[in-house]
């Protein structure tokens, strides 16, 4: 087919095939030239935005009979060398370009995560249909309707996009620092951790805080909103999930936290976009109250839970907790704490979410160090501005993080604040700015002693439920959920029950169900992943070669058995302890359903229940 070629030359046309590849037409022009002494950019528009590289076919560029395509000639430094054109600069950030962008021998080894590999390959491009200010054929392309790249700003200000994916900023990073650097060999990864601690061993003067200088001195640091998220939007894969979880609340009004289990998505409502997709919330042992809660540290379980996640291809993603409280007017409305002119985290809760999400760092190819910024997020369920229940996803910025690492914030008595640490012999602490629009419009920046607002370093994600949902679990029944004091038995009657009065695929399509028989230590390693398969396939092949299973066998032998023996479930965190076993109630009564006591509030689910399973208070 014919192309059109436009260079400082003039224009000229060319005959290729579309299986050709990129170089053969950079040969062919430079056959074209009059000076063969330049280096040239190929690209499909005058800004060089889509740049055709090296190594790729012309069809991956959709280009037709008689389109356009531009060439930008720049004279070579080097005139000796006139035998073929250099690699020139490129600027577009095509699957191409992102993974050229680190030489071979500065590219740290990291295994990056699922989500990550997949978007690597993907082009990012944003389609476009034909506008009506196109003049050309249907399979033609003009600036009009031709793609545009992940970042551009025209697209994300008209789609009212506040922040970049991740995938979308690397690849804007990449082209501006490719199209300032002379030599892409050796080219230096484009992401860098902030670092505020002085640089150890300056030959120039004694140690801190006998010496310092420019050369070891951490920059003073100008708080801006972080412009990208490494995740953008949360998606529980059911509305039964939280109302599970707000369960707890309901009956006692104590808070209540948990930590997200799932898997990270492509989200296509943004280009490159990432969704975290929660399957699952695991209750840790904790110490509730109405007004906050206290965290049994370190949780003894947490491995086994994890190792449950993984055998069902999930991951921890975040973390979630309550802040709800009843606005007393018996109207079903909670009251709105957190709103524009109080804060939306706390200053202490920004430091816990960025000690977290330090814990769970991401890890990447085009940072120095081999990660870079953190997927953990944070959710808050508290009232809205309609006093409904509502839900807010956060992560903090990388700056914060940097901050609570290198320990130069602290929390404020005041939510809205994060106070800066002074400087003392032991610790240098460079100034902190930031800036605001003051009460003339005019934007001004002011220094953070002693104090700086929170929201400076908060990112907002956005969350939604699936408009078909398709839990990965679908039990019909829900298995009560671990560390919930009056909840959850101290044998395994629990399971014994759920597997009586459900098909075995059912009651097994349960993540707190799946923690009690892992907790159990009964089945061996291959039928507990048989087990996991059984939960989430449903396949009646699974069903049955578990059915057959000698550990299942011996669960199923011990369940049967008149004595169910004790196997230490998880147990703890209910807003108070009790030595009351809840498998071994005080006596029974006619199930007459939930019951308030009357000392200490607690409402008894157990309905059979003469005392409190709380404080042991008789029921009259």
């Amino acid at each position: 087919m014919l192309v059109r070629i436009r260079s400082n030359e003039g224009q000229s046309r060319i005959d290729i095939d579309e299986n050709d590849d990129v170089e053969i037409l950079e040969n062919k022009i430079y056959d074209t030239l009059s000076n063969k002494n330049v280096d040239m950019t190929i690209s499909l528009d005058q800004q060089k935005k889509n740049v055709l590289i090296k190594g790729s076919l012309i069809k991956e560029y959709s280009i037709s009979e008689g389109d356009l395509i531009f060439v930008s000639l720049v004279k070579r430094e080097d005139a000796a060398n006139t035998s073929k054109p250099t690699e020139t600069q490129q600027s577009s950030q095509t699957m191409a370009t992102v993974s050229e962008s680190i030489s071979v021998e500065k590219a740290p080894t990291v295994e990056l995560m699922e989500i990550d590999k997949l978007l690597e390959k993907e082009e990012g491009l944003i389609k476009r249909g034909r506008s009506n200010f196109c003049r050309h054929e249907a399979k033609g392309m003009c600036e009009y309707c031709m793609p545009l790249e992940p970042y551009d700003q025209n697209y994300l200000n008209e789609h009212k996009i506040k922040h970049l994916s991740f995938h979308s900023y690397i690849r804007k990073l990449i082209a501006e620092n490719k199209a300032t650097s002379k030599n892409n060999k050796g080219y230096l990864p484009p992401l860098e951790d902030q670092d505020f601690k002085i640089k150890p061993n300056c030959s120039g003067h004694l140690p801190y805080p006998k010496g310092i200088c420019s050369k070891c001195q951490p920059s003073a640091v100008t708080l801006q909103s972080q412009t990208f998220r490494m995740v953008d939007h949360v998606e529980f894969d059911s509305p039964k999930l939280i109302d599970n979880f707000l369960q707890f609340w309901r009956n006692t009004g104590c808070q209540r936290f948990g930590y997200l289990f799932g898997k990270y998505m492509p989200y296509s409502e943004i280009p490159l976009g990432v969704k975290a997709v929660v399957s699952a919330i695991y209750e840790p042992p904790q110490e509730c109250a109405i007004d906050g809660i206290q965290l049994e540290l370190p949780d003894n379980k947490m491995d086994q839970v994890l190792s449950v996640a993984k055998s069902l291809g999930l991951e921890i993603v975040g973390m979630i907790y309550t802040d709800l409280f009843d606005n007393g007017k018996n109207e079903q409305k909670v009251l709105c704490k957190r709103h524009a002119d109080s804060y939306f985290l706390s200053s202490a809760e920004c430091i816990f979410s960025a000690e977290a999400q330090l814990e769970h760092p991401t890890p990447c190819k085009y940072s120095k160090t081999g990660y870079f910024g953190s997927r953990f997020i944070t959710c808050v369920v508290t009232g809205n501005e309609d006093e409904d229940v509502a839900i807010s996803a956060y992560q903090v910025s990388n700056t914060c993080m940097a901050m609570v690492r290198d320990k130069i914030v602290d929390a404020c008595v005041e939510p809205s604040l994060m106070l800066v640490r002074e400087t003392s012999n032991e610790q240098y602490i460079p100034d902190v700015f930031y800036k605001y629009k003051n009460k003339y419009d005019i934007l001004v920046q002011e220094p953070a002693k002693p104090s700086f607002p929170t929201e400076y370093l908060l990112v907002t994600l956005t969350y939604g439920f699936p408009q078909s949902p398709n839990p990965l679990f679908k039990s019909s029944k829900t298995f009560p959920i671990e560390n919930r004091i009056g909840e959850t038995s101290e044998d395994l009657s629990d399971l014994k029950k759920q597997l009586e009065n459900l098909s075995l695929d059912d009651a097994l399509s349960d993540f707190h169900a799946l923690l009690r028989i892992k907790d159990s230590d009964i089945l061996s390693e291959d039928d507990f992943n048989l087990v996991c398969k059984v939960a989430i396939d449903h396949k009646e092949s699974d069903v049955q070669e578990l059915t057959y299973s000698p550990t299942w066998r011996t669960l199923m032998t011990i369940l049967d058995s008149s004595d169910i023996m004790d196997t230490t479930p998880f147990s703890g965190g209910g807003g108070a302890s009790s030595s009351t076993s809840i498998s071994q109630p005080p006596s029974a009564v006619q199930d007459d359903g939930p019951w308030q006591c009357q000392l200490c509030t607690y409402i008894n689910i157990d309905g059979t229940l003469t005392a409190c399973a709380i404080c042991n208070t008789p029921r009259s």
